[in-house]
């Protein structure tokens, strides 16, 4: 061996004598931690707004509770009242035609459609058999 490998292996076992008695007290690492960093909050509590038999009916909105609108009675029966469809009879013009859309034509190519063509025509031959 030459001179830097026998100070390599000097220093490893110098390291190794080192770390014999090494000891991890991890009493004085929790003490520590525990000064230093702030401490874990508890878990929350939840309140249910409605708890069971649910008899009361909340309306909640933006987290605020919004009282149910009261509407008046003769609101009521207006709403209740609707007028009847208007009958027809035959003075009554047809109704319209439905005008529909053309059908869709034919979809343009695809970038690789394209590209197999001009491939295809490439190499198609420039004289033809079929032409004498």
């Amino acid at each position: 061996m030459d001179e830097k490998q026998k100070q390599f292996m000097e220093f490893l076992e110098q390291k190794a004598r080192e770390t014999e008695n090494f000891i991890i007290d991890f009493d004085s690492i929790l003490t520590v931690l525990d000064n230093n960093l702030p401490m874990i909050p508890g878990r929350p509590e939840v309140q249910q707004v409605n708890p069971p038999p649910y008899k009361q009916d909340i309306r909640v909105t933006f987290g605020k509770l919004m009282p149910k609108e009261k509407k008046d009675k003769d609101e009521k029966k207006k709403e209740k009242k609707a007028k009847p469809p208007a009958r027809k009879g035959k003075d009554d013009k047809p109704p319209k035609p439905i005008l529909w859309a053309d059908p869709p034509g034919k979809p343009l190519p695809t970038t690789l459609e394209l590209i197999k063509q001009a491939e295809k025509d490439y190499n198609e031959n420039i004289f033809p058999l079929h032409i004498r």
